[in-house]
């Protein structure tokens, strides 16, 4: 039994066979003693560190996802573009501005209509009167189909190609062409949005007047490439480069006709960066309908 002490005080320091027991208990029950101030201060930083890895591990995002998630934020859906599209001014070029950065890869027409306003002035009466026509044409024809075409990439981005052509044909680019060279030349030039799918259905449309009016239209590619047209002709045709044995049949007004169109990809998933410059008709497309 434990003796008191002066003052009041317990003596705790007992040798006798209840305090041997509790000794002996206590160490084959391998209670730890408890951790002083000096080593819980020692492990508190690692201890944050660890917590900082949890906390960023739990929201990192898995690398197959985090590249379409920023995309999606980064540029206007199909709803965004038919919302846009309702709401624009047939007039100018607003209209064709919400086509821009859309994941539909719609882009291409705001540039081209640009041009052919900047151009306006140096077009004949007949040249003016196009410009506004097939303009019109163009963004109430796309007004008319987008509630219907909206739903699927390829085949929105089809329809605005064969709208684009539609127009053009029905007020008659082969002349304005033919009569406006300079004109022509200007609009022609190649875009800074390249691979374009509507500049080459411009093209295309060029192409399938006659062959004055081709020659035309070549001539004033080649006035503002110089050297570069054949690089240009050929990586439009999707062709290797040409030896100089073979250079001589680009000099061929006759050898520009048919040129593709680019398959610009829709969407951000499962594209194929090597594949910009795919070969693919309006025709062939058709197949895919």
């Amino acid at each position: 039994m434990n003796k008191p002490l002066s003052g009041g005080s317990v003596w705790r320091g007992s040798t006798g066979p209840a305090a041997a027991a509790l000794n002996t208990s206590r160490r084959s029950s391998g209670t730890k003693p408890n951790l002083n101030l000096t080593d819980t201060i020692m492990m508190m930083p690692a201890l944050l560190l660890l917590l900082a890895f949890s906390s960023v591990a739990c929201f990192q995002m898995p690398p197959e996802e985090a590249a379409p998630r920023r995309a999606r934020f980064s540029a206007n859906s199909p709803g965004d573009v038919a919302r846009c599209l309702n709401g624009a001014v047939a007039v100018g070029c607003e209209f064709f501005s919400c086509l821009e950065n859309s994941t539909c890869d719609t882009d291409g027409m705001h540039e081209i209509c640009e041009l052919f306003l900047h151009s306006a002035a140096t077009f004949n009466t007949e040249g003016k009167t196009f410009v506004k026509k097939s303009l019109h044409c163009i963004s109430q024809s796309i007004s008319e189909k987008v509630a219907h075409t909206i739903r699927r990439c390829n085949i929105f981005q089809r329809m605005i190609a064969e709208v684009q052509e539609e127009c053009y044909t029905k007020f008659d680019i082969c002349t304005v062409a033919r009569t406006n060279p300079d004109a022509i030349g200007e609009v022609v030039q190649v875009p800074t949005h390249f691979p374009n799918r509507y500049y080459t259905t411009m093209l295309q449309t060029l192409q399938a007047c006659d062959k004055d009016t081709v020659a035309v239209v070549r001539d004033g590619l080649v006035a503002r490439l110089g050297p570069d047209m054949e690089t240009f002709l050929q990586l439009v045709q999707n062709q290797p480069c040409a030896t100089d044995s073979d250079a001589a049949a680009y000099s061929d007004p006759s050898s520009w006709r048919n040129m593709p169109v680019l398959n610009i990809q829709p969407g951000f998933r499962g594209r194929d960066p090597t594949h910009l410059f795919a070969r693919r008709s309006l025709d062939d497309s058709d197949a895919d309908k």
